[in-house]
């Protein structure tokens, strides 16, 4: 991967960090991974560097990602909460 995709990726994971979900558009994904379809060891280094950015952030617990599953041009990542976040159902507030 060439240093100013790492950059965007960072820049994907960020918004993920601070909203708690993010999409990528799966070319977006090809292209910096020079691949033509994703292997287990590009989303294992996508997992690394949610890790780093947790790391840098001070967290000591690493919230678990999760993908939203369709048949669409784009990954969705969603994160669990962080420690002091709750995820709360909209029915509650409904």
């Amino acid at each position: 991967m060439e240093q100013h995709h790492e950059v965007a990726l960072d820049l994907a994971l960020d918004e993920l960090y601070l909203q708690g979900a993010t999409s990528i558009h799966k070319d977006r994904l090809y292209l910096w991974f020079n691949a033509v379809r994703l292997n287990k060891g590009a989303y294992r280094f996508i997992i690394r560097r949610w890790e780093k950015l947790c790391e840098r952030y001070a967290h000591e617990e690493v919230p678990e990602l999760s993908v939203l599953e369709f048949n669409g041009p784009t990954l969705n990542l969603r994160r669990g909460a962080f420690e002091g976040e709750e995820i709360v159902p909209m029915d509650n507030w409904a």
